[in-house]
């Protein structure tokens, strides 16, 4: 690890974060740092250093070329890894120089399976409290429908679907990961079709998952070329659950009383576009408070191994 001393008036109870990578989602992690009271800005890495100062013009801290060059300078506690997808592993190794009390790894966790399993079994991120962002599992309304499905409240589970583009691993492992938080393991999957709209090592499948605790969920792909999509539409026993707009919107369905047609009960409009600042809100209260993490590197390699197999 680098073993760099700064002056204690560089510290503070303020956790200090870098943002790596300064593209759109990385604009979005450094917005939600800024807004966030528990933490302090205080450098930006990009390849194309313009961006990188662009930024600390704009929120303040040293901008870098590299993660390893910004450490020199200044004092991170935490860092936001939102590369492209294939640099993911090689910013990943590079962490394992620093002192870290976390961050936030955007998804997926590597392009590569076993590259994957060596982050998952790596001490360094055993011991630091680093989640992956799969969106929507911090937004209050899919929490709640998670333990509404998991107190049975809708009945059993008997099928689904979602329509999802970009890529099986870059966008359609959310559907996969949705899946496992609200419906538990996955037992198997068929590959249906395949549609090359994204990268050639990542097609957009249309995939059949079977869950371990029965039902199927069908995950059909669509060209992002045409449209950018993601839903989800899951049929219990007493009750349809409509997830559309990219997570915007819950529709609940109910089934009135001597009838077979569901009809729909509630439409809940989501806090989605604070997704970004309560998952860093989730990583400040685990590292001050030591809170559960509400999506782990475990989960995200779970997910990557179903889209993986």
């Amino acid at each position: 690890m680098l073993n760099v001393k700064f002056p204690a008036s560089s510290m503070s109870n303020k956790l200090r974060v870098a943002v790596i990578g300064l593209g759109n989602i990385g604009t979005q992690h450094a917005r939600g740092y800024h807004q966030h009271p528990g933490f302090e800005l205080v450098g930006f890495v990009d390849t194309n250093l313009h961006q990188a100062k662009k930024a600390a013009r704009l929120w303040g801290g040293v901008p870098a070329k590299t993660i390893t060059e910004l450490a020199k300078k200044t004092a991170i506690d935490v860092v936001s890894v939102c590369v492209p997808d294939h640099l993911h592993f090689q910013i990943l190794q590079e962490l394992k120089k620093l002192n870290l009390k976390g961050g936030i790894l955007e998804k997926p966790l590597t392009i590569r399976l076993k590259d994957s399993e060596k982050i998952l079994h790596s001490e360094f991120f055993k011991q630091g409290k680093f989640l992956v962002n799969y969106t929507r599992r911090f937004i209050p309304e899919f929490q709640k429908l998670q333990k509404n499905i998991s107190k049975d409240i809708y009945g059993k589970f008997i099928t689904g679907h979602g329509i999802y583009g970009k890529g099986l691993l870059h966008n359609g492992s959310h559907g996969v990961d949705l899946a496992r938080y609200f419906l538990g393991e996955i037992k198997s999957k068929k590959l249906l079709s395949a549609i090359y709209d994204y990268h050639k090592n990542d097609p957009t499948y249309s995939v059949m998952l079977t869950m371990a605790r029965g039902g199927n969920i069908f995950l059909q792909g669509m060209d992002s070329r045409n449209m950018h999509i993601f839903e989800m539409d899951l049929f219990f026993q007493k009750s349809r659950i409509r997830i559309i707009d990219s997570g915007r919107e819950i529709h609940e369905y109910g089934m009135p009383a001597n009838t077979k047609k569901p009809a729909v009960k509630r439409i809940i409009k989501t806090s989605k576009s604070k997704a970004m600042y309560y998952a860093i809100d989730n990583l400040y209260e685990c590292i001050k408070n030591h809170k559960k993490l509400i999506c782990t590197i475990n989960d995200a390699y779970q997910a990557q191994k179903i889209c993986a197999q």
